[in-house]
């Protein structure tokens, strides 16, 4: 055990640049060692010297570690093989079957030895696979765990991950006000540290730089990103393409296109950010965003392909919903109505969970044999080395019978002690359970506050819709009364004609002026107010986009916004359909709209 800790120490302090030397050493230790201990430490040591583009060789050499100490029973550095091991497969590789298996193997493991520090490992990546799933309120209950986690270690970073995970899901939900709060935490506890932490630093701008942006502070958003751009710099490439990527994002939602396509290019030229998939990916998720949003619908379909088949391999839902949503938006405005259709009904399908099980189960029993015949490999190099074990064998018994002569000897002066340690051992597992009973209290009180808030969504959804129906209703009405009055009138002109009396022609002939004068003078201003109490942005954001839209037209908007023909809107407004059609025609144009465009469904979308 002493050697394990000695090689992770030394493992641990090596600077980069001396990354060449170190493995050299590390190979010449695996030459001349040839304990278990002392191996299985080499490889773990030997697999952290490695770059994340180089994780074939990680990979090969964590397993190395993995094997031997599963096979000579050495716990802690299982522990910390099957912790890395998870953690590469989901971060680097984005395999998540193996990372699954893996968080397993470690769970098991610290259910004996209770490290403090691989317990939060453990919990961040199961929060990280749960939020991939969708499954939030679970993944924020295992970021609460790890806080009370990193006050025991004092480890103010790992406080400050545990508080930026949290604010992430929110992040995801849509609900900014949690994520800002969150990510304050996490920027407090973050300020404790000193500037070797700048990977760190730069990790809790950027994420409350999104905060802000999930929460409509965009102003706010922009200036913490380019604030931070310096301090990425200098950190690493791989920061450096970070701040660019979600500086292209807000610019797209700030409709500066032009500077948004410069900085997602910039993200996607580092090597270091291109070689991660699901970095890569988001990327150009947000290329296919802007370029559908500026009219270039070629290259959107041509990145939204590319999103596409990089989230189905890395099939993490809410990216597959994404690149599926956005892909069939692209071909629909490029003119491709047959793949946009059939990505749509794809997207419908991943909504409600339906996956291609056969697809899946295939893919399990490939890794299945693939796994299996790693394991039937180490199992050979194993025994091959079996022969020098059993040579060993009757100097480690006399060994082990001295230790438990002397452990016997020891166990009268140990007594006292160990009962000590059990008391307080007891003591630390109420203090525990007590910590969990809050974790989980809060946990539902979350769940809760959750339910209420849909409820209230779906409540205020009802009544804009019911509203949106009687404004209908009204102005359906107010057009019957329209055709009752003319009709009227047309009755009273018969009976003026028809009359001998010149004072009562005189009198009918009044009765029609002021009837018409009446159905002339409608009370336009009242419903506007009624219609702008429904649609509340409606004409804020029509007049937002196109400013030199006339009174006229406004009205014919909202008409169109209730779905109006143009034959009712003719005679509400009593303008002719003629005139209608012109004033339709000059909308359009100013709208910028092409001749296959519905005039109708782009006002619906204001």
């Amino acid at each position: 055990m002493l050697k394990i800790i000695t090689w992770l120490c030394c493992f641990f302090v090596l600077s980069s640049s001396a990354q060449e030397a170190t493995y050299d050493s590390l190979q010449h230790v695996l030459k001349k060692n040839k304990t278990p201990s002392d191996l299985a430490s080499a490889h773990y040591a030997i697999s952290a010297t490695f770059s994340s583009e180089e994780i074939d060789s990680s990979l090969f050499h964590l397993k190395k570690a993995y094997q031997i100490a599963a096979y000579n029973t050495l716990d802690s550095i299982h522990l910390l093989s099957s912790v890395s091991l998870a953690k590469k497969y989901y971060h680097e590789v984005s395999n998540k079957d193996s990372t699954l298996y893996y968080m397993s193997i470690g769970h098991k493991i610290n259910e004996r030895l209770q490290v403090k520090s691989s317990m939060y490992s453990l919990n961040a990546l199961n929060a990280y696979v749960l939020e991939g799933e969708g499954k939030f309120a679970e993944a924020i209950g295992f970021h609460l765990r790890n806080i009370p986690i990193a006050d025991n270690l004092k480890d103010a970073k790992k406080k400050a991950y545990a508080f930026s995970g949290i604010a992430d899901v929110y992040r995801l939900q849509g609900n900014g006000k949690k994520a800002v709060e969150y990510m304050e935490f996490a920027s407090k506890a973050a300020t404790l540290l000193d500037d070797s932490y700048l990977n760190t630093k730069v990790g809790m701008s950027l994420n409350l730089a999104l905060a802000y942006d999930v929460n409509d502070q965009r102003k706010e958003s922009v200036a913490l990103l380019e604030a931070t751009i310096p301090m990425a710099i200098k950190d690493k490439p791989f920061s450096e393409a970070l701040i660019y990527h979600n500086l292209g994002r807000s610019y797209i939602i700030n409709g500066k296109y032009e500077a948004a396509e410069t900085y997602l290019n910039k993200a996607l030229n580092i090597d270091a950010w291109a070689t991660v998939p699901r970095r890569k990916l988001a990327s150009l998720k947000e290329l296919t965003t802007l370029y559908t949003a500026i009219n270039r619908f070629d290259e959107a379909v041509i990145f939204g392909e590319q999103t596409y088949d990089l989230a189905c391999q890395l099939e993490i839902q809410y990216h597959l919903e994404d690149a599926t949503r956005n892909l069939a938006e692209a071909y629909e405005l490029s003119g491709d109505f047959e793949n946009s259709v059939r990505l749509k009904n794809e997207y419908i399908a991943i909504i409600n969970n339906i996956f291609d099980q056969d697809k899946n189960s295939l893919m399990l029993e490939l890794d299945a044999k693939y796994q299996t015949s790693k394991k039937e490999q180490a199992i050979q190099q194993l025994l091959s080395e079996s022969i020098i074990r059993k040579r060993n064998t009757v100097i480690w018994s006399l060994l082990g019978l001295f230790v438990i002569l002397f452990l016997f000897y020891n166990r009268f002066y140990n007594r006292k002690k160990n009962t000590f340690l059990l008391k307080q051992k007891e003591l630390e597992i109420k203090a525990e359970k007590d910590r969990n009973d809050l974790i989980a209290l809060r946990l539902k009180n979350e769940k809760i506050f959750s339910r209420q808030q849909q409820q209230e969504k779906e409540i205020i959804a009802l009544e804009l819709k019911l509203k949106e129906k009687e404004l209908t209703t009204n102005a359906m009405s107010l057009l019957q009364h329209k055709k009752h009055y003319e009709s009227l009138i047309e009755k009273l002109k018969d009976i003026r004609l028809s009359s001998d009396d010149i004072d009562a022609s005189s009198k009918i002939a009044s009765v029609i002026n002021e009837t018409k004068a009446s159905l002339v003078s409608y009370n336009w201003e009242e419903f506007q107010y009624v219609f702008e109490k429904v649609h509340v942005d409606f004409y804020h954001n029509l007049l937002k986009r196109f400013p030199n839209i006339t009174p006229n037209e406004k009205k014919i908007s909202a008409f169109l916004r209730l779905g109006l023909s143009t034959k009712d809107i003719s005679a509400i407004t009593n303008q002719t359909p003629h005139s209608i059609l012109i004033a339709r025609s000059r909308l359009r144009k100013k709208l910028g709209l092409s001749k296959e465009q519905s005039l109708t469904k782009y006002i619906n979308s204001f």
